[in-house]
């Protein structure tokens, strides 16, 4: 059984790897999967590799896969669907490979647009952990990244685990005590989130393929209030007795498929 961590990283690696040390330290995680997603713009990107190759030093087992949305930020329905799209083929590579027994999704860093309706779809999807990493002082860890910029650039997207690796051992002295602070100067909080009804994402394959007949809705432990909701938010809509994909759903489409398939 496998644990795969999702962590969405902007302009604060530091993030990733304070949550990645965190399970470990926690013993939440053995081997897991860790995707850290990024926007296309160059300096995240950058911060990912440092990410990644912080990662592969102080835990050599781990699988580190770096993923990139398709455009530089995520600012409208075209860009959710991109981020959902990139991370569902992701997923769908790693869950044929391994058994995933549990999945871990850190909301602390990233684009807050993609890291909360990741948030919200993983709820639905059960068998996730959604965590917060909290800096008690959050000046000092600015002064810290600022210290060691010269040096967190030469990370780039795109060189190979070796390189990444070789970089890190190179500057290591100075690049752990800012990717791996003292556990004592941040607190991590897993939210809780009431579940989505059990049924949900089998009612939203139904809906995306052919629709729903909105007397059927119940049978999903669904109320018509909360299918108004999903109407509202332009999710379903309603036509001729049937719950029916909205103008929103596309965003979606991808992943809803992957849980549906048991991919997740």
């Amino acid at each position: 059984m496998t644990e795969v961590v999702i962590s969405p990283v902007g302009m604060q690696a530091p993030v990733v790897t304070s949550y990645v040390d965190y399970l470990h330290r926690s013993g939440l995680v053995g081997r897991p999967v860790i995707i850290i997603v990024a926007t296309s713009n160059e300096k995240v990107m950058s911060q990912a590799a440092l990410a990644k190759a912080a990662i592969l030093y102080r835990f050599r087992t781990s699988k580190v896969r770096i993923v990139v949305t398709p455009s530089d930020d995520v600012d409208s329905d075209a860009s959710l669907e991109g981020f959902f799209n990139t991370l569902a083929g992701e997923l769908a590579s790693i869950t044929r490979m391994y058994n995933v027994e549990s999945i871990y999704y850190n909301v602390t860093g990233g684009r807050k647009s993609m890291v909360v309706m990741g948030a919200l779809f993983f709820v639905i999807v059960g068998r996730t952990t959604l965590s917060y990493v909290h800096n008690k002082n959050v000046d000092v860890v600015n002064n810290l990244l600022k210290g060691v910029e010269d040096k967190a650039s030469k990370f780039r997207y795109g060189l190979g685990d070796d390189e990444l690796l070789q970089l890190y051992i190179r500057y290591q002295g100075d690049l752990d005590q800012v990717m791996y602070p003292d556990p004592d100067t941040y607190t991590v909080l897993d939210i809780p989130i009431p579940p989505y009804p059990p049924n949900m994402i089998e009612f939203l394959d139904r809906v995306k393929m052919d629709g729903v007949p909105i007397n059927d809705i119940a049978s999903y432990g669904l109320s018509q209030g909360f299918i108004n909701t999903l109407r509202r938010l332009g999710i379903v809509d309603l036509r001729e007795g049937y719950v029916v994909k909205g103008r929103r759903m596309n965003i979606f489409d991808s992943i809803i498929t992957l849980a549906a398939s048991g991919g997740l």
